[in-house]
């Protein structure tokens, strides 16, 4: 992946802006990769892109449930894999089934899981003296 363009956002109204921008650029078929420690903003991140697409669900961190699904003018998947430790763990799942042209999918900490995923975008998150720093890398 390449590194497409580094945004720091130090509040949520930063946020927001960058998550606007984000929000023209993916389309449907799009998978994009959350990477950041606890706490950096993820679930935020993805919560801010959907309220740009007016998606009236709640946006709420898939850490538990695995995956949410979240309806709208665009139908967004939203899968965090932080309590997988074996894909066999996903297989009841239909997860793979979620990637496809029609939906947007986030996936949250998918370290083991990238180079299974046709990823097209990936963003890092690193938390830095008070401010998100947002790494944005595509696959091109």
């Amino acid at each position: 992946m390449k590194l497409l363009r580094t945004f720091i956002a130090e509040s949520v109204k930063d946020t927001e802006r960058f998550a606007e921008i984000l929000s023209l650029i993916f389309k449907p078929g799009d998978v994009i990769l959350l990477e950041g420690e606890i706490g950096s903003g993820k679930t935020l991140l993805v919560n801010c892109i959907c309220a740009n697409w007016d998606v009236k669900d709640a946006v709420t961190s898939p850490t538990f449930t695995i995956i949410n699904q979240y309806n709208g003018p665009v139908h967004v998947n939203h899968l965090d894999f932080y309590r997988i430790h074996d894909i066999k763990e996903l297989d009841h799942l239909g997860w793979e089934e979620l990637l496809n042209s029609e939906s947007i999918t986030f996936i949250e900490w998918p370290y083991w899981i990238e180079p299974m995923v046709d990823a097209s975008y990936k963003i890092k998150i690193t938390l830095e003296d008070n401010q998100r720093i947002f790494e944005v890398f595509h696959n091109s």
